[in-house]
């Protein structure tokens, strides 16, 4: 199993460091990490290891470690995004930044990083949460992907990391380009770029990546109610930011499945804090649900047909269309007559989480065949399915 690590480490005054977790499903998995960046201290569960250089270790079944970047400064200082996991049996690895602030109010960097000389990205934004995403392994990486921002905000944040050299990116057909030039951006192994997604986005690749969809800051949400509040950034009137930032990695499409399901969870609301009004803290739970065209007319939300009206997002080149379904916390599946993705996310004020929907869930997926016949005797045991 190879991981090629996609996370987030923020480009702010609160960001902080940023890592990844590997946990062992069997006993005696051998494990090599190739850090992008120096690892934290020893005394706080990581081993001190520089940038580049590979260390193995074994672990045993349950067993876990952790690895941050001995930089706490912002931006790709403080980012293991790039980092490469080797291992001998199958492992889970999570990534995660401690604290982030990914903001609608200023682009991100936009050339290959990490470049010859990092340029650290300002954000101007009150608002850092620690972030963590379940990781896809390389064989899972693909070329071809479409999304749309997340609801509440009318940007997201787009992550992509290659997993070989060369790689080439297109967004909407149109091939992606060093800033200020007409060279191609370029990408080797375990480089990435960020791209404002403000619009629904189609992205192609010349080769396997991994992509990562973030949701912005609660200050930079879209919002239409204001309450009157001690705090800056207005010391007067602020309107609630619901949401905060989180990651998911985007499915490419040769992942797509007929049918997901997923639970939206209901967890308690934030507790009041000083200055903020009581009563508010109500979560909102969301599915971005991206379909083939031809299919849109009858997609079904727990057994029922989404209106079709829904799907008002449509990809550059016609063939996709997104959708935002705003759900109730409960369990949900969602079927079609072709394979689709759905996005599972929620916001509260100041708070959010999001994940691929159907991923370590138990199938419920359609058998992609005509017919089925079933042939049953005594027991179960005697069935036969053909």
């Amino acid at each position: 199993t190879v991981f090629t690590v996609s996370t987030y480490a923020g480009y702010s005054q609160y960001a902080d460091r940023g890592g990844f977790t590997v946990v062992a499903s069997q006993d005696n998995t051998e494990v090599t990490v190739t850090p992008r960046v120096d690892t934290w201290r020893p005394d706080l569960g990581a081993p001190n290891h520089p940038a580049g250089v590979p260390y193995t270790f074994t672990l045993h079944k349950n067993q876990a470690i952790s690895f941050r970047t001995q930089s706490n400064q912002e931006g790709v200082l403080s980012d293991q995004t790039g980092s490469t996991i080797k291992s001998n049996k199958p492992i889970g690895v999570i990534g995660y930044g401690r604290s982030n602030t990914p903001s609608a109010k200023l682009p991100p960097p936009n050339p290959p990083v990490p470049p010859d000389q990092p340029i650290p990205f300002p954000e101007l934004n009150w608002y850092a949460k620690p972030i963590m995403e379940a990781q896809l392994s390389d064989n899972q990486a693909g070329t071809l992907f479409y999304s749309a921002p997340f609801a509440r905000q009318d940007t997201s944040l787009v992550r992509i990391v290659a997993t070989k050299n060369g790689t080439t990116i297109d967004t909407n057909g149109v091939r992606l380009q060093k800033p200020g030039s007409a060279t191609d951006t370029v990408l080797d192994r375990g480089a990435w770029v960020d791209l404002r997604m403000r619009q629904p986005m189609k992205i192609e690749t010349s080769l396997p990546v991994i992509a990562t969809q973030l949701a912005y800051s609660g200050g930079a949400c879209k919002n239409d109610t204001i309450y009157s509040d001690a705090y800056p950034p207005n010391p007067d009137t602020l309107d609630i930011p619901y949401g905060a930032p989180m990651m998911t990695q985007l499915l490419p499409v040769n992942r797509f499945a007929r049918a997901v399901q997923w639970i939206s969870p209901d967890p308690p609301g934030r507790p009041t804090m000083q200055g903020r009004p009581s009563g508010n803290h109500v979560w909102e739970h969301y599915a971005l649900v991206t379909v083939p065209v031809g299919v849109k007319d009858s997609v079904l939300l727990d057994g029922n047909k989404i209106h079709p009206a829904i799907f008002n997002k449509p990809s550059s080149d016609g063939k996709y269309v997104s959708g935002i379904l705003k759900l109730l916390p409960r369990q949900h599946v969602v079927e079609a007559e072709e394979p689709l993705s759905v996005t599972a996310y929620g916001f509260e004020w100041d708070d959010a989480y999001g994940h691929n929907a159907g991923e370590a869930l138990r199938s419920r997926a359609k058998f992609g065949i005509d017919t089925l016949n079933i042939i049953s005797c005594d027991n179960e045991t005697d069935t036969t399915i053909s």
